[in-house]
């Protein structure tokens, strides 16, 4: 991973949570790592994206999620 070579994940209860996660064997996309590296920095992409699948809109937020899910299956991508 590339973050390895700026310092690594940086410190926090969500970096904790991805080393875990990554100790139990589980593989998890780079942007997940990002958002432990510097949550300072990702707070607003964070925001983004929840408002993207949560706030009120013309689809129900679970089908936003399978929308997500299909498109991250058919990329090869962990969702």
């Amino acid at each position: 991973m590339y973050l390895d070579l700026v310092g690594g994940m940086g410190e926090g209860p969500v970096a904790d949570q991805i080393r875990r996660m990554q100790a139990a064997g589980m593989r998890l996309p780079g942007v997940v790592c990002l958002l432990a590296y510097r949550p300072d920095w990702t707070r607003h992409l964070n925001k983004f994206c929840h408002c993207v699948m949560r706030e009120t809109g013309e689809l129900p937020p679970w089908q936003r999620e399978l929308i997500a899910a299909l498109t991250s299956k058919y990329n090869h991508c962990v969702f």
